[in-house]
């Protein structure tokens, strides 16, 4: 359980080329860098102990209903492999036990391992970094190589290797600021930074919403419809007029064209759209946004 498998990889008793590899990309401060955050990010994911022992119980659930008959079939004890006896499960009850020992051990490893890198490469201390976004549904987070699945999150990483945080605006939103709990920040409105965190740490990444300014009147009408919008910035739009029933039949203003950042006015005629009376959708849409604005024709 204890045992430093990566001091045998980085300086094994005999010289290999793998051995070799990895010491001569070591010797680079950035890919150290990297090495030990990714190192981190596995080990806030992948093999954290909620998800191996997630990952075990279903393999478990998928082989029980056949251990029964394999034991049957066959239990012959130990076998050697290349002069070394391996033990094996002679019926189901040990079985069971040895998956929980193996769960045992992936619940005890992640922070043996942790406690291996902090020693073999100097950091001072291992802190807990957590995320969140406000308001929830506005945005997500990356942190070094992974994207959390959910926030708000924590993970663990190291005191002298600096972490690299990224804020991404789902679509209607754009990145204010960060909050932080103690970590001063240069300049708290650029969505990445990158910055050693020195003890634990809460970020979070405050969205808005995007105000798309859109103004149809007269609204209800029997002619003509006035549509009047503004982008603040250069922006590749479509404005498309719905059905009810959610059937096309125009497309005011086609996507594959970016819009220059302005005011813009679009007329729409009842008679040359061939518009029936009743309820009509139109529908604004961009990578940043979607708006729905309801016209009635009678």
């Amino acid at each position: 359980l204890d045992y430093n498998y990566l001091a045998d990889v980085i300086g094994p008793p005999y010289t290999g080329v793998h051995s070799t590899l990895i010491k001569s990309l070591l010797q680079n401060q950035d890919y150290t860098n990297y090495f030990i955050n990714r190192y981190a990010d596995l080990l806030n994911t992948s093999f954290h102990p909620m998800n191996m022992e997630k990952l075990t119980r279903s393999l478990q659930s998928d082989l029980q209903p056949e251990m029964t008959r394999h034991f049957a079939r066959w239990n012959e004890g130990p076998i050697t492999i290349f002069g070394m006896q391996i033990a094996r499960s002679m019926n189901v009850a040990e079985w069971e036990a040895n998956i929980d020992s193996m769960i045992y051990w992936t619940n005890q490893r992640p922070q043996i391992v942790r406690d291996h890198l902090q020693g073999m490469f100097g950091a001072l201390n291992q802190v807990d970094i957590t995320l969140a976004v406000s308001p929830a549904e506005a945005g997500y987070i990356k942190i070094n190589t992974i994207i959390p699945d959910s926030l708000p999150w924590t993970g663990r990483y190291f005191n002298g290797v600096p972490v690299t945080i990224t804020a991404h605006p789902n679509p209607g939103y754009t990145f204010n600021h960060w909050e932080t709990s103690s970590l001063l920040l240069t300049d708290s409105t650029v969505q990445r930074i990158k910055s050693n965190i020195p003890i634990n740490e809460s970020l979070t990444a405050h969205f808005e919403a995007l105000d798309f300014d859109v103004q149809v009147y007269p609204n209800p009408s029997d002619d003509e419809f006035t549509i009047d919008y503004e982008l603040a910035n250069d922006t590749q739009l479509s404005i498309k007029l719905y059905s009810v029933d959610g059937k096309l039949i125009e497309e005011l203003v086609s996507h594959e064209s970016i819009q220059p950042e302005g005011k813009y006015s679009i007329t729409l005629n009842k008679v040359e759209s061939q518009l029936t009376n009743g309820l009509h959708l139109l529908l604004f849409e961009s990578k940043e946004f979607t708006k729905t604005v309801k016209l009635i024709v009678y």
